[in-house]
């Protein structure tokens, strides 16, 4: 028997995606979850979609698909989450 605890993921993306009006594809669909206390970096290539997901989690964009959820709500663009923020 475990004595791991599961609770709800501080950020969860679940298949989130973006695909820009022109039809370039920013991000494929793409898994992540985070729990709070967690320390994570996202690393890879010019072009690869790590700001592309960073401002989705942010609200900043819209996703194309998929949903983001922080602290179990789901992330809409334009909505303020206090508890959420980034900087580059």
């Amino acid at each position: 028997m475990s004595s791991l605890s599961y609770s709800t993921p501080a950020v969860e993306v679940l298949s989130a995606n973006k695909t820009y009006a022109n039809g370039y594809q920013a991000l494929l669909p793409v898994n992540l979850s985070i729990q709070e206390g967690e320390f994570v970096t996202l690393l890879g290539p010019s072009g690869c979609g790590k700001s592309t997901i960073l401002n989705m989690i942010a609200g900043l964009i819209p996703r194309s698909g998929g949903e983001i959820l922080v602290d179990g709500v789901s992330v809409e663009t334009g909505h303020v989450m206090p508890q959420v923020g980034y900087v580059f």
